[in-house]
């Protein structure tokens, strides 16, 4: 009899980790899919850059101002990143997705490159 409700109680103390393994499991799922939809907008800006200066369009040209406005190390990720395989380039984004402060760091960059723009197009604010 000793045994058995040794074994029930082995079995509930059981249970009660697993479940809060698993609430704790969701809970860091919740927070990787509030950081990614978070970095959704900065990776997709991100991306559409990278895939503007691959294909050469006009104002993504080393010789372009838009281009020249962009800061340098903004410049550097962006070239790096084109010249990955596909692979690498997935592997990349899904890194900025999962760290605050690389996408941070991204985001950064891209707003300075809006407040150069602006300020040399006559948008000053």
């Amino acid at each position: 009899m000793k045994q058995t409700v040794q074994d029930y109680q082995a079995r509930l103390a059981q249970q009660a980790q697993q479940q809060r393994k698993a609430q704790q499991q969701a809970e860091l799922a919740r927070q990787r899919e509030a950081r990614h939809k978070q970095a959704e907008p900065i990776v997709n800006e991100f991306t559409a850059l990278c895939r503007k200066r691959s294909l050469g369009m006009a104002g993504y040209r080393d010789s372009s101002s838009d281009w020249k406005d962009t800061p340098q190390p903004l410049r550097e990720q962006v070239d790096s990143y084109n010249a990955m395989p596909e692979a690498a380039q997935r592997r990349v984004l899904a890194d900025m997705k999962d760290d605050p402060a690389k996408v941070k760091g991204i985001a950064d960059l891209l707003q300075q490159r809006t407040l150069v723009r602006n300020r040399d197009h006559g948008f000053g604010l």
